[in-house]
């Protein structure tokens, strides 16, 4: 007998009310990175499948350096029958393991890939909040998880041997909700015996549209000898290909990509540098603060860059020579709580780029 419409009215409400709880969980847990050792210069939060790493001198997750740097991993976990468990945490080099605040194993030390245990009761589909922490100094990174479930094995006299050791599966790992990836610039360098190796990271080279009709005009007073400023702009007559350059006079409106007045003596300077030596090309990098949102920093670093590009492609240097690179607040030259310390991170730079074909002409 089918229910009626009313019923079936009742019957989709429940599910409605119901299934959210449900659908809104995600299997995995929430990874947080840092460029330290001390669980401090935050770069990077994401979702994993779980808590694991086995590399050698490799970064465990973009912008994340490949030795020197410490993790944390929190979910909850979900018993799947009552008893006493075994968790064994492996690291190289420190560890810690809590399940409900209670701290299981403590292994904060720099060690070979060891194996450390604890046991706790749990309870069948009971949920507990886990976290696991951990650094690595250099060379190897091993973190791994698994666990002895209170059945299987040989039982005698009310004991059981030889459980079988297996991972914990990915099944028992929740989040609340699914976390996109967020980068994360530091807010303070801690002090460590060694400092962190940053990894270079390959980026994009984005081509700038052409600029049509644009005209950039600034006082006549900002106006000088390209000639003179080139000298000041670049610390000599020469710049060498592939050397990275800070733009230091060239500065913007606050949180915009708007150039200040007093930043046109180093772009006329490059431009006629440029005009010089017609088989160079030029690739333009923004850097913003790390304060604010990490999308919005990349956004503006971008607009900065090409502002700076386009005033270049108005002042005669012809648009396929000119690139431009966004790299947000990825690349901080001073990490400090102090404001007027960080304005430096706010920045230009510019690298000279040798035309192949060009240079053989």
């Amino acid at each position: 007998m089918y229910p009626n419409k009313s019923g079936l009215k009742v019957i989709v409400f429940l599910l409605f009310a119901i299934l959210p709880q449900y659908t809104n969980a995600q299997s995995g847990v929430v990874a947080e990175y840092f460029n330290d050792i001390e669980l401090k210069n935050e770069v990077l939060t994401r979702v994993e499948s779980k808590p694991y790493l086995n590399g050698y001198r490799s970064s465990p997750a973009p912008g994340v350096n490949g030795e020197y740097f410490s993790a944390r991993w929190t979910t909850v976990i979900t018993a799947p029958l009552s008893g006493d468990f075994l968790f064994l945490l492996r690291g190289d080099d420190g560890i810690r393991l809590w399940i409900d605040n209670t701290l299981l194993i403590d292994a904060w030390v720099e060690q070979e890939a060891t194996t450390h245990s604890s046991s706790i009761v749990l309870e069948k589909d009971k949920q507990y909040e886990m976290k696991i922490e951990y650094f690595n100094a250099k060379l190897h990174s091993v973190l791994m998880l698994s666990w002895e479930i209170p059945e299987g094995g040989f039982s005698f006299l009310g004991y059981t041997f030889f459980r079988p050791q297996t991972e914990v599966p990915v099944s028992a790992y929740s989040v609340d909700a699914p976390q996109p990836v967020v980068q994360k610039e530091p807010t303070a360098v801690p002090e460590q015996k060694v400092a962190a190796k940053p990894v270079t990271k390959k980026t994009s080279v984005v081509e700038t549209p052409p600029v049509k009709d644009k005209k950039i005009t600034k006082p006549e007073e900002d106006r000088i000898s390209p000639d003179d400023s080139l000298k000041n702009a670049t610390h000599g007559s020469m710049i060498a290909i592939n050397e990275l350059i800070t733009l230091k006079s060239v500065r913007f409106v606050l949180s915009k990509p708007e150039l200040l007045e007093g930043s046109y003596k180093e772009l006329d300077a490059i431009a006629a540098y440029l005009k010089k030596y017609p088989h160079l090309k030029i690739k333009i990098i923004g850097h913003t603060d790390y304060e604010g949102n990490w999308n919005a920093n990349y956004t503006l670093s971008k607009q900065r860059a090409n502002a700076v590009a386009d005033y270049l492609k108005a002042n005669g240097i012809a648009e396929q020579r000119v690139f431009v690179e966004a790299m947000g607040a990825s690349k901080p030259v001073v990490i400090d709580d102090k404001l007027q310390n960080r304005e430096g991170n706010r920045r230009v730079e510019f690298m000279l780029i040798e035309d192949p074909i060009k240079a053989g002409q």
